[in-house]
């Protein structure tokens, strides 16, 4: 009993402490918390200190855009002829283009390209940062999209206020250009079609029509119908690849590569009884985009080259890998590979 008497004791000073605790922290309260916010504030301000020093010294971590106010601190200019620089093209600036029509694209920065891109860890190299924008035509005065196109940039054009890119008819992977308006335009019906050119450096989808880096309006005039612009289109991987038509040239190599694609594509050329001599990648990097019509799509593609003998003749083709964006997984997945073989080289000595 002696024991449970001294539990009992010791419970009741306990508690008179806590409550003698706790009325002079109610008494102090609004003065504590003053305290504690200011604390508080300035915890967080020295972490995000912390965080923009880290973000400077260390390359690897993503770095946010900064803020624009459309077709202010970023403009666009689309012309039927190339130009050497921004302020050329915009005093030639065009608003409507007809099937066929050559299409230039120009981009000019507040500062540098580099201070807009959509900066994001590369799911394939998770210890290099890509630098990223968007390209898009969507009808005007209307918050979808039709098609889109992505480009990485390179180091040197980070640094540079400006940027050229050709919409049609394409060129190597080695000069800027991008299907964007191909795509579009080859999907179009006979008739006059009031649409727009947008830069952004975000992918959501659908955006406020004031929530793009630069927009501006192009009327295509397809009353003849989008043959040409079909045809075009049909030749851009070609063009990309070789800077031409003609199936003769031997497509060059890029800083591209991938293990896994390589694999795949190897199996697919034992399958068809091929052994390579040489298999390297176009480009630098894989073509992404997404199309919204039909049905909305996102996906990316990659090419290589093999070459090969055959009854002791030369020949070369061209593996293509294509793989559709899983939403659920965040990665790119089911791989496509596509041949075309059989092109007539030379030998190597």
């Amino acid at each position: 009993m002696a024991k449970v008497r001294q539990f009992i004791k010791y419970s009741i000073l306990l508690v008179l402490a806590f409550l003698t605790i706790q009325a002079t922290v109610a008494a102090q309260s609004p003065q504590m918390r003053r305290i504690q916010d200011r604390l508080r504030r300035s915890a967080e301000a020295e972490r995000e200190r912390a965080r923009r020093r880290t973000m400077e010294n260390d390359p690897s971590i993503p770095k946010p855009p900064k803020a624009a106010v459309m077709n202010v601190d970023v403009r666009i200019a689309v012309t039927t002829v190339e130009y050497p620089t921004f302020s050329e093209a915009e005093q030639n600036r065009v608003e409507k283009i007809a099937d066929g029509d050559t299409v230039w694209l120009y981009a000019k920065f507040n500062g540098k390209a580099g201070d807009y891109t959509h900066n994001i860890v590369d799911a394939d190299n998770p210890g290099r940062v890509r630098h990223l924008l968007y390209f898009e035509v969507g009808p005007q005065g209307d918050v979808t999209t039709i098609s889109r196109y992505v480009i990485e940039l390179t180091k040197q054009e980070l640094e540079s206020p400006e940027l050229k890119i050709n919409l049609s008819p394409g060129s190597m992977w080695q000069k800027r250009s991008l299907p964007v308006l191909l795509v579009a335009a080859s999907k179009g019906r006979p008739g006059l079609w009031t649409d727009e050119v947008r830069l952004t450096n975000t992918i959501v989808v659908p955006r406020g029509q004031n929530e793009n880096l630069a927009k501006t309006d192009l009327v295509l005039d397809l009353a003849g119908g989008a043959d040409k612009y079909r045809l075009i289109a049909e030749n851009y991987d070609s063009v990309w690849l070789r800077g031409t038509t003609d199936p003769r040239m031997l497509p060059i190599g890029g800083t591209l590569n991938s293990d896994p694609i390589r694999k795949l594509i190897t199996a697919k050329l034992r399958t068809e009884g091929i052994q390579p001599t040489r298999l390297y990648f176009a480009g630098d990097s894989w073509t992404e985009y997404a199309t919204f019509t039909p049905s909305a799509r996102r996906g990316r593609t990659a090419h290589a080259v093999f070459t090969y003998k055959k009854l002791q003749k030369c020949y070369y083709g061209v593996a293509r890998a294509d793989e559709t964006f899983d939403q659920m997984s965040g990665k790119f997945k089911d791989t496509a590979i596509t041949l075309t073989k059989d092109y007539s080289v030379a030998c190597a000595p």
